[in-house]
């Protein structure tokens, strides 16, 4: 079988001509991948350059032909090279490349005008090839990013390849005894002619790759870029969240602070007045007296845990103990305060369980002031890893008695006591004793740490009975009625 080196070139000049329709729809999706459409023009020189060879059999062997032929050609490797530099994202620089190119050309009109030389011209044709050719090449060579690297060098590999197709058949013509004319069905012929075929498919589908290969790239960048954004933004708005949430707090704080806390200071200075001006009834006026001062403590309690949004373990103990001391000591119960471990080093995060704690160990010091008549009371403390137990204990009537005397009031009180420990997930228990050797109410409480609420009364408790120490179970069904 027979190549016929015109067949061959009118099939590269289609495929060529295909190439051209598939560059100029990829440049239009792509208009952001630079450098293809000059992959295009550089298709478009080729097939003409191929359609100038196929010519040459219809009007001869002509010298503007094939002048036409050669520039072309060089055309069409310069539009490749330059292209392949843009693509990769690198400014073109082919000095040496186009003072070759001169004085190729330069040597190639001497040969086909002057001094006529098929094989001079043949090596011309392969120079020409392997400066742009190798020049394109080492630009693909020059992408270092990882998606690009098979699919760069592979084009640029094909272009090494191409350009070794054309030295050999110069090489082969020059040293041949043969016809040297364009469609000599030589092998030589035939060889360059499918090497260009070659060159054609495989640059289309090496540009094909690496296009793809960017598109890839473009769209993880873009994915990468869109979750950098949307975690800033969340960033900002919790950002935003919290200095919301500061100044609802510091409004929150100073409204407390203006309104109830200027009518607790107003009571006491109402107090002061009465106390001033000689009313008889000073027992009644301490009593007025001591509520609005600790109805202001509790109010800076409060504004503290609000505007900070935690609590110190030493500051509630110190708030509690001053608390125990003042309302006891104004009934003539002496306190003794006893605490077996330091508190822990951490805060506690949620102010709200703070306050609920502490508020039913006031509600259980109240009652001892109240209803007790006991002459000394012990508050213990102790931390446990895990958990924190405080018992109020005195030694008072007992608590049949108190309650009996009580009027329903602590009833109520015990029901609270109950209810606030639970949110914490903690448990309450009291006992009392009235018999002669032992006698008094002690109520002791156990909350997990850290403390927190933990929701609903009916909310089960994360202390199951069994882990707590002896004496810490529930509270007794026939005693929760204080």
């Amino acid at each position: 079988m027979v190549l016929d080196p015109a067949t061959l070139a009118l099939i590269s000049a289609v495929i060529a001509g295909l190439q051209v329709l598939a560059f100029v729809v990829l440049a239009r999706l792509n208009p952001e991948m630079r450098g293809v459409g000059l992959w295009a023009w550089s298709s478009l020189a080729f097939a003409g350059s191929m359609l100038m060879l196929v010519s040459r059999r219809i009007v001869g062997e002509h010298p503007l032909v094939y002048a036409a032929g050669m520039m072309a050609v060089t055309a069409a490797l310069a539009c490749t090279a330059v292209g392949a530099a843009v693509f990769v994202g690198r400014r073109p620089r082919f000095r040496g490349a186009i003072l070759a190119t001169l004085l190729i050309l330069g040597v190639h009109a001497w040969c086909l005008f002057v001094d006529p030389r098929p094989t001079a011209r043949l090596a011309c044709t392969a120079a020409i090839h392997v400066v742009w050719l190798v020049a394109a090449a080492n630009e693909l060579f020059q992408e270092r990013r990882p998606g690009l690297l098979v699919s760069a060098r592979f084009t640029g590999g094909v272009m090494l390849v191409y350009a070794s197709v054309v030295v050999l058949r110069s090489v082969l013509m020059a040293g041949s005894n043969g016809p040297t004319a364009m469609f000599a069905p030589e092998l030589p012929q035939a060889i360059v002619f499918l090497g260009s075929i070659f060159w054609v498919v495989s640059s289309t589908f090496g540009a094909i790759l690496m296009i793809n290969q960017r598109q890839i790239l473009a769209v993880r960048a873009s994915a990468d870029a869109r979750l950098q954004a949307e975690e800033s933004l969340r960033l900002a708005e919790r950002q935003l969240a919290l200095v919301r949430e500061q100044r609802q707090r510091q409004d929150f704080v100073h409204d407390l602070h203006d309104g109830v806390g200027a009518a607790t200071v107003n009571v006491a200075h109402l107090v002061a007045l009465l106390k001033s001006r000689g009313v008889a009834d000073t027992e009644v006026l301490e009593h007025l007296e001591h509520a609005a001062v600790e109805g202001a403590r509790e109010l800076r309690r409060l504004m503290n845990a609000v505007d900070e949004g935690h609590v110190r373990w030493t500051d509630w103990l110190h708030d509690l103990r001053n608390h125990a001391e003042q309302t006891l000591g104004a009934r003539g119960i002496a306190l003794a305060w006893k605490m077996a471990v330091g508190p822990p080093h951490a805060s506690i995060d949620s102010a709200a369980a703070a306050l609920s704690f502490g508020r039913a160990v006031r509600e259980a010091v109240a009652n001892v002031a109240k209803h007790s008549r006991a002459t000394r009371a012990l508050i213990s403390i102790r931390f446990h890893p895990g958990a924190v137990a405080l018992s109020v204990h005195d030694d008072g009537v007992g608590f049949s008695e108190k309650l009996a005397g009580s009027a329903g009031g602590g009833r109520h009180g015990l029901v609270g006591m109950e209810r606030r420990v639970r949110s914490c997930g903690g448990r309450m228990r009291l006992s009392c004793s009235t018999g002669a050797a032992s006698r008094g109410t002690s109520v002791r409480f156990v909350v997990p740490l850290p403390l927190s609420l933990v929701g609903s009364d009916s909310a089960a408790s994360p202390i199951p009975s069994a882990r707590l120490p002896a004496g810490r179970a529930g509270l007794p069904a026939d005693q929760r009625g204080r």
